[in-house]
């Protein structure tokens, strides 16, 4: 009976490995057919705005970055906009769903700037729908997953493209745990920083986490983390937020 079990859950992970190994093969070829069925023409559309989904990516990275995971400001804020993860015993940590969305938002709204009504194209025309997506916080990466429908056209030719997809190097995944990390440890010790529990963190994930006070608010302790094996834009990834603590 327990043989029969056992082999049951066998044939049950082997299906989900192939399941999602599917899923995979399904939308790298999605992506590869949609090049292809291009008229040669136009090729250049789809790198064009892979590179734009990079710049805003990046962007993207950055911002959330400086504000403590979102894209407009958090209503939890200090004066120059770093969201509060704890507040007075009360833990505001955003979620990872919570980042992706904020990082999903920032693409949907700003991608549409970087392309710029394919101006640079000026032999085509290009008629452009809403622009919808979905980000993964990966292990080492980002993965965004943009619906942009593109109709293309130059005299008779017509081309379509639905979707586009991007992956950016990140150790976001890393920091959002570092943050949880570090959220645990203040709940369970309210009114004081663990020092030791910080560097311990620290020395584990392989990053400088800097603590100073708020200058304009004395009850307020702003973090920094500093990630020495990313750069964006020509510079180590840094991670804001703030803890606010009883007089």
């Amino acid at each position: 009976m327990k043989r029969g079990k056992n082999a049951q859950i066998t044939i049950f992970v082997i299906l989900s490995i192939l399941i999602v190994i599917g899923f995979l093969i399904f939308f790298l070829i999605r992506s590869e057919t949609q090049k292809e069925l291009l008229d040669p023409q136009f090729v250049d559309l789809y790198p064009f705005v892979e590179e734009c989904m990079q710049t805003v990516g990046e962007e993207g990275l950055v911002h959330i970055g400086n504000t403590g995971g979102y894209y407009l400001q958090s209503k939890n804020s200090n004066h120059v906009g770093i969201a509060y993860h704890f507040d007075k015993g009360i833990s505001l940590l955003p979620s990872k769903r919570d980042i992706e969305n904020e990082l999903s938002n920032y693409m949907s709204e700003r991608l549409f700037f970087c392309t710029k009504n394919f101006v640079n194209f000026e032999d085509i025309d290009v008629e452009q729908g809403d622009i919808e997506t979905k980000t993964y916080i990966l292990s080492g990466k980002i993965r965004f997953d943009v619906k942009y429908p593109l109709k293309i056209k130059k005299g008779n030719l017509v081309s379509h493209i639905e979707s586009f997809e991007k992956e950016i190097p990140s150790r976001l995944n890393t920091l959002h745990n570092i943050l949880s990390s570090i959220n645990r440890e203040q709940m369970n010790n309210p009114e004081q920083i663990c020092i030791t529990c910080i560097q311990r963190i620290s020395a584990n994930n392989e990053v400088l986490i800097t603590m100073n006070p708020d200058p304009y608010d004395s009850d307020t302790i702003l973090f920094k983390i500093i990630d020495g094996k990313i750069k964006l834009n020509g510079d180590y990834y840094k991670f804001y937020f703030a803890h606010k603590y009883r007089k």
